[in-house]
């Protein structure tokens, strides 16, 4: 039988393929559910009134902390990849919520628009590359709540 003369593509390894199209989903789901939330002006809250959101695996967290570690991590993977991607809208949303100001629509639009910015990026990003960016996150949030940063 006669071998094809045209090199074979090779598909790049696990953690150098980008995320799968569930994947992608499963990780900008709370963001863009919160911001969804958001839009309608009901929110969900602590006894304390702070703004709680799901997260990841379902949990209730507050919303504060969780856009800043979200923020956070897309500061890096932004700086990293060097990618064009503003993400003060998030920033916006962020420090609204902690100091209890309203927003706006188009504030939560805006905001919208930036976590698709990162989730266009975040598709074509290889695995091991996010992966690394998150667990950079993880140790930063806990060498900070040991009080070592």
């Amino acid at each position: 039988m006669p071998r094809s003369t045209r090199p074979r593509r090779r598909m790049p390894s696990g953690s150098k393929r980008p995320p799968s199209a569930a994947q992608v989903q499963q990780t900008f789901a709370p963001i863009f559910g919160f911001l969804a939330t958001l839009r309608t002006g009901e929110v969900w809250c602590t006894d304390s009134g702070a703004p709680i959101m799901p997260v990841w695996g379902g949990e209730l967290y507050e919303a504060c902390p969780a856009l800043d570690g979200w923020i956070s991590c897309w500061q890096r993977i932004v700086e990293g990849e060097r990618l064009a991607i503003d993400l003060s809208p998030l920033a916006v949303v962020h420090d609204r919520l902690r100091s209890g100001v309203p927003l706006t629509v188009e504030m939560v639009e805006a905001a919208r628009r930036c976590t698709y910015a990162c989730r266009r990026a975040y598709s074509g990003l290889p695995r091991e590359r996010a992966r690394s960016y998150s667990l950079t996150e993880l140790i930063a949030v806990e060498v900070e709540a040991c009080g070592l940063r």
